[in-house]
């Protein structure tokens, strides 16, 4: 979009200038008035990985739960720092039913992801997604925190990124020995390349799926037996 110059002066919005007017006017049908959001104790941590060419994934520390995302062949161009943010989100949908009202922190070895999830806001159309993600901060009045992790000590979610489930269970043995179900809608609201939020029809898309989105992820983790508690871990011999 261009700067006007005069003030008087009419510039045309581009479609990422729509997209945070309807950010906005989706948020304030809901919003309580209140804009402080007081910061309670740390809940679970999330640790994240993602690899170029296999999946990427989300290990969440407290409760030794973890999932996997692959790839789908038309991801594979996304750059790796868009990559990095995708588990984030994927881990925080289906965990955001005992979160809310609360703090996560969240570990990245990406120090451009970290930044901007902090921010809360990117310029790259390759973070499409966190623009959605946000709005789910704001809806369960969640405060986020989150911190470089460097590569080395990020062992658990680089296994996993990388699909190497015995070097995971080895290196975290009391991790759940089936991953966290991402539901398909989960997928299609956060997930997606397209950016819809920045499309005319964001606002009502967004507006029936999150609720949904929420539900079917919490429906899922209660079907798998996944509610907030490590259960004991069979032996594996």
């Amino acid at each position: 979009m261009k700067i006007p110059k005069k003030q008087n002066q009419k510039v045309r919005l581009n479609v990422l200038c729509d997209g945070d007017v309807l950010w906005w006017q989706e948020f304030l049908l809901a919003w309580n008035g209140i804009s402080f959001f007081p910061r309670g104790p740390l809940r679970p941590m999330i640790y994240s990985d993602s690899s170029g060419c296999w999946e990427c994934e989300a290990f969440v520390s407290r409760f030794a739960e973890w999932l996997q995302v692959q790839w789908s062949a038309s991801s594979m161009d996304v750059p790796i720092a868009g990559k990095k943010l995708v588990p984030i989100v994927a881990g925080f949908a289906v965990q955001c039913s005992i979160w809310s009202g609360g703090s996560v922190q969240i570990y990245c070895d990406n120090m451009a992801v970290m930044q901007r999830l902090n921010a809360g806001s990117a310029r790259e159309p390759l973070f499409n997604h966190l623009r959605v993600f946000v709005m789910l901060l704001a809806h369960l009045e969640v405060s986020l925190l989150a911190d470089h992790i460097a590569g080395v000590q990020n062992s658990e979610a680089d296994a996993l990124s990388r699909n190497n489930a015995p070097l995971f269970f080895s290196i975290c043995p009391q991790a759940l020995r089936s991953p966290t179900v991402v539901p398909e809608l989960i997928k299609i609201v956060f997930l997606g390349r397209e950016g819809f939020w920045a499309l005319k029809a964001w606002m009502t898309r967004q507006g029936h799926c999150l609720p949904r989105a929420c539900l079917s992820a919490h429906g899922a983790r209660t079907l798998s037996g996944k509610r907030g508690t490590c259960p004991s871990v069979p032996d594996q011999t």
